[in-house]
């Protein structure tokens, strides 16, 4: 069996962060979509050797089953334009991956456009570039981390991706007009 990454193409709709994967189902699907967790319920109450391989088949298969419901949901709804769902997909791919890489190119390259294009259309689409986007995301996850964990400053400046604290206080203190301490003092 084939670990599954829940953040990958194959599943990224169902993780939308602009909550388009909302589904419409038929009763007859919501009544597929019970049993199958209430499956999942009982696998997790079992007690066996192979409980969680079971559990991890079973979670894929649903998976699947999601992902082929909300692809006949969407086809039929005639979702958004290419420009504003390419933007969709770059907003995804941002939330997921942005604490591994901070590189507007790689995530052109993932989507298949040249980073001019992704940031054209980011800046029509939203006002904003991609790479204001993307440090968007990175500093809501700094501020979580900086009011939810009690780690030092410069721990959580290795855990976002810098490699020395003062350029993580540079970049915390420009976008969010704090540096990281006075953010802490004012939200913990």
């Amino acid at each position: 069996m084939y670990p599954v990454d829940l953040f990958n193409e194959e599943f990224q709709d169902l993780f939308d962060i602009e909550n388009e994967n909302a589904l419409s189902i038929s009763s007859s699907d919501f009544n597929e979509l019970k049993g199958q967790l209430e499956q999942l319920q009982r696998l997790y109450g079992m007690d066996s050797a192979r409980r969680y391989h079971k559990i991890a088949t079973y979670t894929t298969f649903l998976l699947f089953r999601l992902k082929e419901l909300w692809l006949k949901n969407s086809y039929s709804s005639e979702k958004k334009n290419h420009a504003a769902n390419l933007v969709r997909r770059y907003l995804n791919l941002a939330a997921h991956l942005h604490l591994k890489n901070r590189k507007v190119s790689s995530y052109a390259v993932k989507l298949g456009v040249t980073p001019n294009h992704l940031n054209a259309v980011c800046k029509k689409d939203t006002g904003k570039t991609a790479k204001a986007l993307l440090e968007e995301q990175l500093v809501k996850t700094a501020k979580l981390q900086l009011t939810y964990d009690r780690r030092p400053i410069s721990d959580v400046s290795f855990s976002l991706g810098f490699e020395e604290p003062t350029n993580f206080s540079r970049f915390f203190k420009r976008n969010t007009g704090l540096s990281p301490q006075e953010y802490i003092h004012q939200n913990r």
